[in-house]
């Protein structure tokens, strides 16, 4: 191929994210390539979410008669409805009010994504902990060693690790040791980061996001997702069919408990966590490992159900009454990562409305007002 043809091939693509902001481990090059898609797609998502929050910020058009004004007024309640569906509340008509806190908390997490992934300095440059000088990326948990409390410190031979690192320590056998960081879980068998099933974890308090194997396994890497289904979508179509296994959707799941998270990251400060679902009257839901099924009743050996999927972050956005009221709504919306996520994937499919059932839907038209 003619070296102009190169240039005109790739003159309309966007440029790759700087996924270099993170210390990428090495555990990731057998899927870096994977990777990287993943986190383009999540910069594109991330990016025009952003878009969408700033649009409705704005007072919804008012109705001209021109096709551009009912275009507008088309996106503007699109995008609203999807922030309801998403994230509980309600967009102010009359533009944004600086003092709701439901909005600044949204784009608190947008904001911040958006400046890392569109540029070549991470937030926070270093992590929260202040320890490190980058946050780790890790794809697999094999590299970690496990310290006894009383075997040398890896950082500080001539110190045991209990007398080196109480602090990380406490009172446990050991910790699991990796690039400078001490995770105490009491576990010499494992470090228990990945288990069966699950696709990552983000752990600000230790600098750290993990994708597990799970990830990677079968046609997960190549599953289409909504960057590259948006163009073939169709009426009827779910989120969850370019969401449920996409590694894009996971890492923009995983982005969000990153940049949702504030302070040094701990439990004590601010932070995007997986909220326990709720079913439709907002009762919480617990897994019965044993019958494999979804229930209301916490019985011994149940486990909590997560906000994943659609049906589950939608229940989770939605009011409820007492005694329910405090286990959904936006300000259990707003601090769960998987709404972002699927906030993320209505904001870029965008050429249908997506809300309220997770379907894909013509747009409608506004109603033309008594007295336009």
């Amino acid at each position: 191929m003619r070296p102009s043809l190169i240039v005109g091939l790739f003159a309309g693509l966007g440029s790759a994210a700087n996924i270099n902001i993170w210390d990428v481990d090495s555990s990731c090059d057998p899927h870096i390539a994977a990777l990287q898609k993943a986190y383009d797609d999540a910069a594109d998502m991330a990016s025009k979410a952003q878009r969408d929050l700033r649009f409705v910020q704005q007072a919804r058009p008012k109705y001209s008669r021109t096709r551009a004004n009912i275009n507008e007024i088309r996106e503007w309640d699109r995008i609203a409805r999807a922030v309801t569906n998403m994230f509980g509340f309600e967009v102010n008509k009359a533009g944004h009010d600086p003092n709701d806190p439901d909005m600044a908390d949204v784009l608190y997490v947008f904001d911040r994504m958006n400046t890392a992934l569109q540029g070549n300095q991470n937030v926070p440059q270093g992590g929260y902990s202040g320890q490190h000088q980058q946050a780790l990326l890790m794809c697999d948990t094999t590299p970690w060693d496990w310290i006894g409390r009383n075997d040398p410190d890896p950082l500080n031979p001539g110190l045991s690790l209990v007398a080196s690192k109480p602090q990380d320590l406490g009172t446990g056998p050991g910790a699991w040791y990796y690039k400078e960081r001490y995770i105490s879980n009491g576990n010499p068998n494992s470090i228990s980061i990945c288990r069966p099933g699950v696709f990552a974890v983000t752990m600000t308090r230790w600098d750290l996001l993990t994708f597990c194997p799970f990830s990677f396994q079968g046609n997960l890497p190549g599953t289409i997702g909504p960057v590259d289904g948006r163009a073939g979508a169709a009426v009827g179509n779910t989120l969850d069919q370019y969401g449920a296994f996409s590694l894009s959707r996971v890492m923009i799941h995983e982005l969000a408990h990153w940049y949702g998270a504030g302070g040094r990251g701990t439990d004590n400060d601010r932070k995007v966590t997986d909220k326990q679902a709720v079913g439709k009257n907002g009762d919480l839901i617990w897994y019965n490992t044993q019958t494999k099924k979804y229930q209301t009743a916490k019985d011994d050996g149940v486990l909590k159900a997560t906000a994943y999927a659609y049906s589950w972050v939608s229940k989770l956005a939605k009011i409820n009454q007492p005694p329910n009221d405090a286990n959904s709504g936006p300000r259990q919306a707003i601090f769960n990562a998987e709404s972002y996520a699927y906030f993320g994937m209505m904001a870029y499919m965008d050429s249908f409305d997506w809300a309220d059932d997770g379907k894909a839907k013509d747009i409608q038209n506004p109603l033309v007002p008594s007295n336009p």
